[in-house]
């Protein structure tokens, strides 16, 4: 068992007012947390491709969750588009972690 990291402690700037995304954004820190702990531990390879899978299929479930509310208030909007690409950065971002020899 390794020893967690709060490289990214959890801020009430991350909150929303929006229950459902404020508990997607918690776990999703979460998982940030436990992703640095395991490339600070250099951890087995089985161990950190767990983690990247888990935080891979999350955000999944958390894009697609808050990109709907997004679309429900703001389509079409230069804002909408725009907070598609941060979720797209964030994605693109994690793969490199994982692969660092395509950056």
């Amino acid at each position: 068992m390794i020893e967690p990291l709060e490289i990214f402690p959890w801020s009430v700037i991350f909150e929303t007012g929006i229950e459902e995304i404020d508990i997607q954004h918690k776990r999703l820190v979460a998982l940030l947390n436990e992703l640095v702990s395991h490339l600070t531990y250099q951890t087995e390879i089985a161990g950190m491709n767990s983690i990247f899978n888990a935080l891979k299929e999350y955000t999944v479930v958390h894009f697609t969750t808050e990109e709907a509310i997004w679309h429900s208030v703001f389509a079409g909007d230069d804002r909408e588009k725009q907070h598609r690409l941060v979720h797209s950065n964030f994605v693109e971002k994690v793969i490199n972690l994982k692969n660092p020899s395509t950056v």
